[in-house]
């Protein structure tokens, strides 16, 4: 029997914390809720730490901010999906002091990297440097991430026919059915080559430290994500996840081990779309 995700939503929250409602930037109870729902106890007890998150929504940061703050220690490594490999040196010297915080957008070139607000992830980086942990990229330059000269049979090896088809039938629908046919699958294997990299990265950890992993929560998924190259044992799976904004989100708890439900954007997978179509430049 497959073990059910622990679920932490707004009734729950209001429930645990003794409050008539919770929002996720009420960050005064937020220690309090964390720990009330056995998630603090489950973090620390865990070698390695998934945190899932929609990326423009600002409450899953602050969420992530908080268990950084509470749990991280020295040594610690964090992976970071938003961070490429050319912009390594720029965090080694955010890490080191030769380089403010104040400067660190800037040096990354933050504006032009396609992630949402820097104000979203400033404090995770903040909270990073503070707690003498290491940062760690989580991806490639997009060049370098695209060139599937790698074999791409070794990629599509490392998920069995039913996961690699499933992993097909989310990219679609994440991209609202307006992919070409002949995109689907080299996105699907760019997702793995992904996936690879961010484990290989949480593997770097000293054998006495905790590595945790800050990325989208397609990345996080135990049944065909990172977790299942990390090959540990010893994982704690946390998705942050919007009420009703994403599709087929509820029937996916048996993929993470814990799912912290917040309040959406006021955005709907419609509105989502009408927006890629715009992008897409469709009639």
């Amino acid at each position: 029997m497959k073990k059910q995700a622990l679920i932490i939503s707004a009734l729950t929250l209001a429930v645990l914390s003794g409050c008539v409602s919770h929002k996720a930037n009420d960050t005064a109870d937020f220690y309090d809720t964390a720990e009330n729902s056995g998630l603090t106890k489950r973090v620390a007890a865990a070698d390695y730490v998934l945190l899932g998150e929609k990326h423009d929504n600002p409450q899953h940061h602050i969420i992530q901010e908080k268990i950084l703050k509470n749990t991280l220690n020295a040594g610690d490594v964090v992976v970071f999906e938003m961070i490429n490999s050319d912009q390594q040196p720029v965090i080694d010297r955010y890490l080191s002091g030769t380089l403010t915080h104040d400067e660190l957008e800037e040096a990354l070139s933050w504006s032009k990297s396609g992630w949402p607000d820097w104000a979203f992830y400033a404090p995770l980086f903040e909270a990073t440097k503070n707690a003498k942990a290491i940062i760690k990229y989580g991806s490639f330059p997009r060049k370098q991430l695209m060139d599937m000269d790698e074999d791409r049979t070794v990629l599509a090896d490392l998920l069995s026919a039913d996961q690699l088809s499933e992993l097909d039938e989310t990219i679609e629908l994440s991209h609202c059915n307006m992919l070409p046919d002949n995109m689907v699958r080299p996105m699907s294997l760019i997702q793995i080559k992904k996936d690879k990299l961010l484990a290989r990265q949480m593997l770097t950890r000293d054998k006495t430290k905790r590595a945790y992993l800050v990325a989208g929560n397609g990345h996080i998924r135990k049944d065909r994500a990172v977790p299942i190259h990390l090959k540990a044992d010893n994982i704690f799976v946390l998705s942050l996840s919007e009420e009703l904004s994403e599709p087929d989100q509820w029937n996916l708890y048996s993929a993470y081990d814990a799912v912290w439900i917040t309040e959406g954007l006021g955005k709907t997978q419609e509105d989502y779309c009408k927006g890629l179509e715009k992008r897409f430049k469709k009639p």
